[in-house]
């Protein structure tokens, strides 16, 4: 049986891994990861979900209000549960050991803290592996709010909103796969879309293209053929 265009161009990753940070701010400079949540699919089996990680990480600073709030995560679970940075780096750096295609809902933000935080411990640190924005091609198939609860309300997708890492990402895998029944996927890899207003924010990658995003269906697709 002849393969899809998608399932070509995603069968050609070993590995895809989906993740997710809960951190204590917007600055991967001055703010911490608390939180990592990933998933790792096979796309030669069917996108068969094959291992999930979820860690709380110590913080150097006490929570603030507005993050307990949003995340339920507490200075007293971290101190009780969570592992060390150094820890979280030398986990990190396991996934990050043989190529990978790794996928976020609103990757730019997730990617900024993961490569300071990279960086923080090796400052030789170079993120190569090929990335995927869910945001970015689901907001080029529907119309505003384009958050994660819009996404999954969208698709009918049973997942309890907890703003906790390891359950976003599972939602993002399932949109993901409610997505690639809508659109064409194969376009996006390696495609940030942002905000014409608010501009870019975070590191750029040099195999990764860089576009601003209008809220038009197929916007980002349309303006990455003129590239």
């Amino acid at each position: 049986m002849q393969l899809s265009l998608f399932e070509q161009t995603f069968k050609q990753y070993q590995r895809l891994i989906f993740f997710d940070l809960e951190t204590t701010g917007f600055s991967p400079t001055h703010d911490d990861i608390i939180e990592l949540g990933l998933v790792i699919v096979d796309p030669h089996q069917d996108f068969r979900v094959v291992k999930m990680d979820n860690v709380l990480i110590k913080a150097s600073k006490p929570l603030p209000q507005k993050i307990v709030e949003l995340t339920n995560i507490t200075d007293a679970m971290l101190q009780r549960d969570g592992i060390e940075p150094q820890a979280l780096h030398q986990r990190l750096q396991s996934y990050l050991k043989e190529p990978a295609l790794w996928l976020a809902y609103n990757m730019q933000f997730d990617l900024g803290f993961l490569i300071a935080f990279m960086k923080r411990h090796d400052p030789s640190f170079v993120f190569k592996d090929d990335i995927f924005d869910v945001m970015a091609a689901y907001k080029d198939y529907n119309v505003p709010p384009h958050r994660l609860m819009h996404a999954i309300a969208r698709y009918n997708i049973v997942f309890e909103n907890t703003h906790r890492a390891l359950d976003d990402v599972l939602a993002t895998v399932e949109v993901f796969k409610a997505l690639s029944n809508d659109a064409d996927l194969v376009p996006y890899i390696n495609v940030i879309g942002y905000h014409e207003t608010y501009g870019l924010k975070g590191p750029k990658l040099p195999h990764v293209t860089y576009l601003p995003q209008k809220n038009e269906r197929e916007s980002l697709k349309n303006a990455l053929k003129k590239v």
